[in-house]
C-alpha cells in the first residue's frame, strides 16, 4: 500500500464514500461538521481527529458489506437469466432460429 498522509487519505477515501462531485458537503453532513473543517483537513492546516478516522473506517466497512451483498444479488440474477436463456436456446427449433 502506498504511504499516505492525512490530507491524501481524505482526498482518496472521502469521494469513494460520498461521491466524486459533492463529497465535501456530503461528508460534512454525514459527520455533523462544518465543511470549512474538511477544507482545513484537506489542506493539511488541521489534523483529522482519530474519532473521525474511526467513523470513516466504520462507514467504509459498512459500504463494503452493502456492495458485497449487492454484488451477490446481481450475480445470482445474472446466473438465473443466463440459465433461462440457455434453456430457451435449447428448446428453440432450428426453423425458428434467425439466420
Amino acid at each position: 500500500m502506498a504511504a499516505f498522509n492525512s490530507p491524501d487519505l481524505i482526498r482518496h477515501s472521502a469521494p469513494l464514500l460520498w461521491g466524486a462531485r459533492q463529497w465535501r458537503a456530503e461528508m460534512a453532513q454525514a459527520l455533523g461538521i462544518d465543511d470549512r473543517t474538511i477544507r482545513k483537513w484537506v489542506s493539511g492546516e488541521a489534523e483529522v481527529p482519530i474519532d473521525v478516522w474511526q467513523t470513516i473506517l466504520r462507514l467504509i466497512w459498512e459500504r463494503r458489506l452493502e456492495l458485497d451483498e449487492a454484488a451477490e444479488e446481481i450475480e445470482a440474477y445474472v446466473e438465473t437469466m443466463a440459465s433461462a436463456d440457455a434453456r430457451r436456446d435449447r428448446h428453440r427449433s432450428p426453423a425458428s432460429t434467425p439466420l
